[in-house]
């Protein structure tokens, strides 16, 4: 396994750190942490317009991890290592994935 983060195409922010087999598979494990199942994803050849919903995904070492997400030096921290690929997605609850990022950041678990 590969351990990829990922950037919120919207907001710019760290979403999520995991350990996946591909970067769209890193992808859905953020989304199901976050409570959001049942979304697909594609591997988009260029990077994703400024609206869609999509994640910058990058290839970080096997022990990196950030604190706070929300913080510019972590989404530097992230930027500093290989992007690997853009994943848009669709379908899914956006208020339920909204509430459990709020959750997240509140307790500072990526």
């Amino acid at each position: 396994m590969t351990r990829y983060a990922l950037l919120d195409n919207n907001s710019g922010l760290v979403w999520g750190i995991v350990d996946a087999n591909t970067p769209a598979d890193a992808c859905r494990r953020v989304d199901e942490d976050f409570g959001e199942p049942g979304r697909t994803y594609m591997e988009l050849l260029t990077r994703a317009g400024s609206t869609e919903g999509a994640y910058e995904v990058y290839e970080v070492p096997a022990d990196f991890d950030v604190r706070d997400g929300a913080t510019q030096e972590a989404i530097d921290a992230v930027m500093a290592h290989r992007h690997v690929a853009t994943v848009r997605y669709d379908g899914g609850d956006d208020e339920a994935i909204n509430a459990a990022c709020e959750a997240h950041m509140a307790d500072n678990t990526f």
